[in-house]
């Protein structure tokens, strides 16, 4: 376990835990537990029928995958702090994801007798 060896600052601001689910966005998420900040949020929007819906999402930092959060768990602050990344830069993360899982996935096989 680390050792804090200078105690920083208190952590102020809001986060909370979410699962990355893909949820609003084709439901494709890794499952990984997240602890997202005020900062790590971004508005995105889908107009059907000249209606426009709004929704605060994050990407997944592991595989790329956007996943709007419910309003009921929205941050106090109604305004985003966020910046959402680019499509390029959210491919990326994908394709680091594939990566990851065929070096874990030739690891595997070396294990197996």
């Amino acid at each position: 376990m680390v050792e804090v060896v200078k105690p920083g600052r208190i952590q102020k601001g809001w986060s909370k835990k979410f699962t990355c689910t893909g949820a609003g966005n084709g439901d494709h998420g890794c499952g990984a537990v997240l602890l997202v900040s005020a900062y790590d949020i971004y508005e995105t929007s889908s107009t059907v029928h000249a209606e426009t819906d709004y929704y605060r999402t994050f990407c997944c930092p592991q595989c790329g995958v956007e996943t709007d959060i419910p309003t009921k768990d929205w941050p106090p602050s109604s305004f985003p702090l966020g910046k959402r990344p680019s499509d390029a830069k959210r491919k990326r993360i994908g394709e680091g994801n594939l990566k990851r899982l065929e070096t874990e996935g030739a690891e595997g096989e070396h294990e197996q007798p």
